[in-house]
C-alpha cells in the first residue's frame, strides 16, 4: 500500500510539472514522509535514495527544504539505520552528514 502511495505521489508530481503547476513544500514533504514510513517496512528498497531524489526535485523546482524536510529526511535515515547491515550503516552515516550540514 505504501509503495502504491509513493508511486501515485510521483505520478501526481509529474502531472503537476507537465501542467506547469509548481509543487508545494507540503507536496514534497508528504512524499518524503511516505519514504520514512516505507523504510520501517524493510522491503529491501533503498528509501533513503528515494528521499534524497525528492529533495533534488525540490531544488530543481525552486522549493527550498525546510526544517520539516530535514526532520523527515533524518527520520528516513534513522529507519534505514535500524535495519542493520550495510543499509543500516549507510543510514547512520548519511544521518550524521545531514546533521553536520544543518549546523
Amino acid at each position: 500500500m505504501i509503495l502504491q502511495w509513493y508511486e501515485e505521489g510521483l505520478a501526481l508530481l509529474d502531472e503537476m510539472e507537465g501542467r506547469q503547476v509548481p509543487p508545494s513544500e507540503a507536496m514534497f514533504n508528504t512524499l518524503l514522509d511516505i519514504c520514512a514510513k516505507a523504510a520501517v517496512r524493510n522491503d529491501g528498497r533503498d528509501w533513503m535514495s528515494s528521499a534524497f531524489a525528492i529533495v533534488d526535485a525540490m531544488h530543481e523546482a525552486g522549493t527550498p527544504p525546510s526544517k520539516v524536510t530535514y526532520n523527515t529526511l533524518l527520520d528516513t535515515c534513522a529507519h534505514m539505520a535500524g535495519r542493520g547491515g550495510a543499509s543500516g550503516s549507510a543510514g547512520m552515516a548519511t544521518a550524521t552528514r545531514l546533521l553536520d550540514t544543518m549546523k
